[in-house]
């Protein structure tokens, strides 16, 4: 599956973004992840301070830095107010 953050994408699907975790290598970058796809194995992700976890701004343009990363993708959809694990299983939209 390949999701995006942005409206203008073709990838865009408003249920994905309100209620999926995104990991990579088993990480988890959820709150900083605006594209991911398993099959090509690629996030695109805002950079963040190791310390104290907030995006990394560019000093002259004054937007968020961006960084690739790649590996193994996991897409899991929630459902729950506590972020629980959807039991139709990961990929599937309704």
């Amino acid at each position: 599956m390949h999701v995006s953050v942005y409206k203008n994408s073709p990838f865009y699907n408003p249920d994905a973004v309100r209620n999926m975790k995104c990991y990579v290598n088993g990480i988890e970058v959820t709150t900083r992840c605006f594209e991911a796809s398993e099959e090509d194995g690629f996030v695109k992700c805002y950079k963040i301070d190791a310390a104290s976890q907030k995006w990394i701004v560019d000093p002259e343009s004054g937007e968020p830095q961006t960084e690739l990363l790649q590996g193994t993708v996991k897409l899991v959809f929630t459902g729950g107010e506590n972020g629980e694990e959807d039991v139709r299983g990961e990929g599937i939209i309704d």
